[in-house]
């Protein structure tokens, strides 16, 4: 399994670097057959089969609209290279020049392929079932390492080739952010599965994140970094108390709610930091979330897009009501059997405690992080 991920990592790093659509297809792909391998690993398992199963079917089907996408393009510019598409549609819609319908269609349907690959609303049907049906380590990996690589390749593409296009994509972005905020706010609300949950909170995240990159901006790009940076600590924070939560007593972790019932007396110390990185992930003052949604937030308000700083903030409320639930089950909720834990690894330990000191203590001084995202920012955008 380490190599498959090795491979997949291989394939984002080529995904992120590529200055070609054809390039980029085959890191996307490179990534994507090590995923799917990945998914179905436990192969004595039907559900790990079947999450393995329904995401090479979508994934597929993906692959099929990005080359789709790539040849309407390649058909209609003579070119798949970055720079050479940015140098065609330089002032597309600023000049008296015509625009190729085609040419608009193509790059959404690039752009369709990667919220799929992204789990964006309403492409995001598989993500629920491949997080829950996957052995956890690599439900981990899911919500973490394809996501650095797409975002990556979103804002090399829009920002840079079709920037001059932004009036067609900027729509597709905004409307697929809107979406993932608002099905991730209330179909999470009915989950009873702690794997189910955080994947439809991992769809959320992912609408946050696009806010910054339809805002179109530097300062939405900086937004989109930043909550990047910090999704992604709070993202293995939360996957590695999932991964310690192994029963003593009878095999296996923690899968329903339920099972974390009396977590606070038992265990206060992973039950802190629990509580902790769920409240980030609500965008309580001041931990790392609420610092992440700021500016994500503040970059959309700059563009003047208000109402969807507006829904943004209500799903953060929303939100906060199921983040809030599991702090109630660790501390408030009656004992009805003692449950006791196996000791956490060493390697779990030190993750979690890097990650709660990150998340408590970002807002002390957050000027490193807003530097260097800010640097990264102009160099991909200017």
């Amino acid at each position: 399994s380490f190599l498959l991920m090795l491979f997949s990592i291989v394939g984002s790093m080529v995904v992120v670097s590529s200055y070609d659509l054809l390039t980029m297809y085959l890191g996307i792909e490179m990534s994507s057959l090590c995923l799917y391998a990945l998914a179905a690993f436990t192969r004595k398992s039907a559900f790990s089969t079947e999450a393995g199963l329904k995401y090479f079917i979508l994934g597929a089907f993906a692959s099929g609209i990005l080359l789709f996408g790539m040849s309407l393009i390649y058909g209609l510019t003579g070119t798949t290279n970055y720079e050479d598409l940015a140098k065609i549609l330089i002032g597309a819609y600023a000049s008296d020049v015509t625009i190729p319908n085609g040419l608009v269609i193509g790059m959404v349907f690039i752009i369709v392929a990667l919220l799929f690959k992204a789990t964006a609303a309403p492409f995001h049907m598989w993500a629920p079932d491949v997080y829950e049906g996957s052995p956890t380590i690599v439900s981990t990996f899911f919500a973490v390492v394809p996501k650095i690589a797409i975002l990556g390749l979103f804002t090399r593409l829009l920002m840079y080739s079709f920037h001059d296009l932004m009036d067609s994509w900027q729509i597709v972005i905004l409307l697929s952010a809107i979406l993932s905020m608002v099905v991730a706010a209330f179909t999470a609300l009915t989950q009873r599965k702690i794997k189910r949950f955080l994947a439809y909170s991992s769809i959320g995240h992912v609408g946050y994140l696009l806010i910054g990159l339809g805002t179109g901006t530097i300062e939405g790009i900086q937004g989109l970094f930043v909550y990047t940076l910090i999704y992604v600590v709070m993202t293995l924070n939360a996957w590695t108390f999932v991964l310690s939560t192994e029963f003593r007593h009878k095999k296996g972790r923690a899968v329903y709610f339920t099972d974390l019932i009396g977590l606070g007396k038992m265990n206060p110390l992973l039950a802190i930091t629990f509580t902790c990185t769920l409240l980030s992930m609500a965008g309580i003052p001041p931990l790392a979330g609420f610092c992440a949604k700021m500016y994500v937030f503040f970059s959309a308000m700059e563009g003047g897009m208000y109402l969807v700083a507006f829904i943004g903030v209500m799903c953060s409320v929303v939100g906060a009501f199921y983040y809030l639930r599991f702090i109630k089950i660790m501390y408030f909720e009656k004992l009805t059997n003692w449950v006791s834990f196996n000791q956490i690894s060493r390697e779990a330990s030190i993750i979690l405690g890097i990650s709660f000191l990150f998340i408590i203590g970002l807002f002390l001084n957050p000027t490193l992080l807003l530097t260097f995202t800010h640097k990264l920012a102009l160099l991909l955008v200017l």
